[in-house]
């Protein structure tokens, strides 16, 4: 009776391992893990009472939560279907290393 829409309902800050992919310079594929913070809503239009909490974390396990570029439509995809909205948003950060050379001594280390 209450007919509001909301246009973001869902999760925020939550922490999560991950495998993130990518590509190097040279071509070459990688993975290393991480640990992501994730962010997830989708649109709650005014005739729909609610949404499923429990489905935000069930993508994120169904998705093996893999990080990449070419599977994050995918997620978006999923969160559409899996929470029957028409709009769905998704954040997700994560922190990883480079190896870096010091310019002058060519010590290698680690940088965020």
């Amino acid at each position: 009776t209450r007919n509001l829409e909301i246009n973001r309902v869902g999760i925020k800050s939550l922490k999560h391992p991950v495998l993130v992919e990518d590509v190097d310079k040279e071509g070459r594929n990688y993975v290393f893990s991480s640990v992501a913070t994730f962010s997830m809503y989708v649109h709650l239009p005014a005739h729909q009472k609610g949404t499923h909490m429990s489905r935000f974390l069930g993508l994120l396990h169904e998705q093996q939560a893999v990080l990449s570029l070419v599977r994050l439509p995918g997620w978006i995809d999923s969160m559409l279907n899996a929470l029957e909205s028409s709009q769905a948003f998704l954040e997700a950060q994560t922190v990883f290393f480079l190896e870096k050379a010091a310019p002058v001594s060519g010590v290698k280390s680690l940088l965020d």
